[in-house]
């Protein structure tokens, strides 16, 4: 862990590995905070591609990405390019520790190839208060904000400023309210 562990050590430079976003969000305890938080078994990466030949042969690319890691045996992924021409790489893995390992294994080497300036974001999926949420990472600012759809064009605003809030109690770094942009066609 290395490209997510970047964004966590100068607010929390005890954090190590793939503990990350369990021990920040302490998932793993929900009375801690009175209400469930729980993360799904899907994750995203979104990428806006350019003419290189590794986004041409992106499903290949990021296979052999994969490949490379330890965790290729317990994650699936898919890649789906949407309406606007972005890229989701979609990982599945039951483990969420392995999930988040194989985010940053994938965000690490898209960045080592030269690519790290077309990631747009990383995106966690999960529920908060019984309502499907996304927990969602801008690259750019190494920052995170929460996204919970209500229906197909609204959201539940102040759900999502009382799960910012716990972020932030737990030591995440938080885009500011403005700053919190729907993805309401998230592939996942």
């Amino acid at each position: 862990m290395n490209f997510l562990k970047s964004f966590f050590t100068k607010s929390n430079p005890s954090l190590d590995g793939s503990n990350i976003l369990l021990s920040v969000l302490n998932l793993t305890n929900p009375t801690t905070h009175g209400t469930a938080i729980s993360p799904s078994d899907t994750a995203a990466i979104l990428i806006s591609p350019n003419d290189d030949v590794f986004f041409s042969e992106f499903s290949r690319s990021t296979k052999d990405l994969l490949k490379n890691s330890s965790l290729y045996s317990n994650i699936k992924h898919r890649t789906h390019t949407d309406h606007h021409g972005t890229i989701w790489i979609i990982f599945t893995c039951k483990q969420f520790k392995d999930l988040v390992s194989a985010v940053d294994y994938v965000s690490s080497a898209i960045s080592d190839k030269g690519f790290g300036e077309r990631m747009i974001a990383a995106i966690f999926k999960g529920s908060f208060e019984n309502h499907n949420s996304y927990w969602i990472c801008n690259y750019r600012t190494s920052a995170f904000y929460p996204f919970i759809p209500q229906g197909k064009k609204s959201r539940l605003n102040e759900t999502e400023i009382k799960l910012g809030d716990i972020f932030k109690k737990h030591g995440l770094k938080v885009e500011p309210q403005e700053k919190w942009f729907a993805i309401w066609e998230a592939p996942f």
